[in-house]
């Protein structure tokens, strides 16, 4: 789901039914005209749902004309072909900021923490940590509006994503929601859960051991599992909206970060320019010095 965020729960379900290891799909003429790629002999089309129009007609199959004079169209949704990225062939595809790295550095750690903080200031949400005891890794207060966070024996993997899973509560189960109290804690739960497990993958930290037992401490039930469909749209929702804001203040910070390391190496090598050309100015003194010396020397004999 990470790759495949901008289509719709329904879309997503029928990829992946059709392709469970699909990462980006588009159509035949998408793939040569947008990606410079063809898709390979005898490949199988997947179907998803599409937007289509066609005109309205009378019981004599002639086009209903509106006040203007022009055709009215009704759209509907139609199923049309579509294939999987490892259906095709041609021009490399462009890495995505996440693909790029094959792991995660402590740089990229504190700036997904850094885009969290700025996230979390946006949405007026405050954020503090404590120590805990047991399993808690953190919580999300609605009446204060606060996440706080455990700061013992928490590693750098899961704090992010336990800040993911907070702040998703904190943005879908905050006090001033109107369907909060309609909500099952378990639903709550597999809600900011997904999300986070999404966000996650989606930035490179493998969660799943964790997230899936968690998932499934709270599905015990075909009820709650039933559940987890219906919720399919928020958390896709959710997670889409938090990867745009993320990977926005995430490339602020990747500009910053330029501009200071181009800034410190520039001024290492002015400091550089610098030492050299007072060794050359010192070495200059030293040779007139010796020279005046000797020459000194040479007119007391």
């Amino acid at each position: 789901m990470s790759q495949l965020n901008h289509y719709s729960s329904r879309n997503l379900r029928l990829i992946l039914a059709q392709n469970p290891e699909a990462t980006k799909v588009a159509s035949f003429k998408q793939w040569k005209e947008t990606f410079e790629r063809h898709v390979k002999k005898g490949e199988k089309s997947l179907r998803i749902f599409a937007p289509m129009t066609k005109l309205k007609k009378d019981e004599n199959n002639q086009p209903i004309l509106d006040k203007n004079g022009k055709p009215e169209t009704v759209t509907f949704f139609g199923l049309v072909p579509v294939f999987d990225v490892s259906q095709t062939e041609g021009k490399e595809m462009p890495k995505a900021i996440t693909e790029v790295k094959e792991q995660v550095s402590d740089l990229d750690y504190a700036n997904l923490y850094r885009a969290m903080m700025t996230i979390t200031k946006a949405n007026n949400v405050s954020v503090r940590f404590e120590e805990m005891q047991g399993e808690a890794k953190g919580y999300y207060n609605p009446a204060e509006h606060q996440i706080v966070l455990r700061s013992n024996d928490m590693n750098k993997s899961q704090l992010i994503k336990t800040f993911l899973h907070e702040t998703a509560h904190s943005e879908l189960h905050h006090a001033n929601n109107p369907q909060q109290e309609q909500l099952t804690r378990s639903t709550a739960e597999l809600q900011a859960e997904s999300v986070a497990y999404v966000v996650s993958a989606y930035y490179g930290l493998d969660t799943s051991d964790y997230s899936f037992g968690y998932l499934a401490s709270w599905s015990d039930d075909k009820e709650t599992l039933a559940d987890l469909e219906a919720q399919l749209d928020i958390v896709q929702q959710e997670a889409k909206s938090l990867m745009v804001r993320m990977d926005q203040q995430l490339e602020q910070l990747r500009l910053t970060q330029e501009k200071q390391t181009k800034y410190q190496f520039e001024q290492k090598l002015q400091k550089f320019k610098d030492q050299s050309k007072q060794a050359v100015e010192d070495h200059k003194q030293e040779m007139k010095q010796e020279a005046q010396s000797k020459k000194e020397k040479g007119l007391s004999k």
